[in-house]
């Protein structure tokens, strides 16, 4: 009798959803990537949600590093020939447009979030943040948000982007980046030249541009510097010269001190195949 009862307990609590001990709960299960985007949507058009919008980016930035990692477990079942490569290559693609869905995302926070507050100006960081860290679709969006008007002014928000943008490891955007070694603000041209130093793994032959490039601008700020040619080129030697000397001996594998030492370097170096292989 009593074996009775407890087994009409027990589906009784099953039953009205009940715990019971012993039971395993159920969990729920995340949302999809898609349902992921429409939250943070809506999160975006409450302005009194800042934590929260700040967490759902990093959220996005953690499905679009799921995905990609996806991505190379498909292609090396290709390459295998394991399965169907048909239902892959599909895979492939839906993963594609799933993460410019993601970066997309992260992107729209600028263009909801306007006005500058204290708010809007960590979910902006946190945004450029999450961009950096999408190989695929983040410095096409970075370069985006370098030329919006509002953030002309902020050298440190700029410096952020820039060197975002290197992080992104998108080797075609090099000469963009080289293209900022001239720039007017020197914390922009410093982050720019800084940004090379991701490049450790580019192909050769922009490896080997990106080097000229450097060692001649570093050797003409010196000599500018060097010629008491006024407060600002020290200023901008001073600025520029870390980042110039971290990024050549990523690019290089070599070390020196002084740009005579990278000017000779790149005169006895410059056509050596070896040096400037993929």
């Amino acid at each position: 009798m009593l074996f009775i009862r407890t087994s009409l307990l027990f589906g009784a609590l099953l039953l009205y959803g009940c715990p019971v001990l012993g039971q395993a709960p159920e969990q729920e299960e995340p949302p999809s990537n898609e349902q992921a985007l429409e939250q943070y949507k809506e999160l975006l058009k409450d302005k009194k949600k800042t934590t929260e919008v700040q967490a759902a980016l990093e959220d996005l930035q953690r499905r679009y590093a799921v995905s990609l990692e996806a991505e190379r477990g498909f292609q090396l079942k290709i390459a295998r020939g394991e399965g169907k490569a048909t239902e892959w290559k599909r895979a492939l693609r839906d993963g594609e447009r799933e993460r410019q869905d993601l970066a997309q995302g992260v992107y729209r926070a600028f263009r909801v979030r306007t006005r500058e507050n204290p708010g809007n100006a960590g979910i902006w960081r946190k945004g450029v943040w999450a961009l950096a860290r999408m190989p695929e679709h983040g410095a096409d969006l970075l370069w985006r948000v370098f030329k919006d008007k509002r953030f002309r002014k902020d050298s440190k928000f700029l410096s952020a982007v820039v060197d975002g943008v290197g992080r992104t490891q998108d080797y075609a955007q090099y000469q963009e980046l080289l293209d900022l070694l001239q720039h007017h603000d020197y914390s922009v041209l410093a982050a720019a030249a800084g940004a090379f130093r991701y490049y450790k793994e580019a192909p050769g032959s922009i490896r080997r541009e990106c080097t000229k490039e450097l060692v001649k601008k570093a050797e003409s700020y010196r000599n500018a510097a060097n010629s008491n040619d006024g407060y600002s080129s020290n200023e901008r030697w001073g600025k520029c010269r870390g980042p110039m000397m971290r990024s050549l001996t990523t690019l290089t594998g070599e070390a020196y001190e002084d740009t005579l030492g990278w000017t000779r370097f790149w005169n006895k170096n410059k056509n050596k195949r070896e040096l400037w292989r993929d």
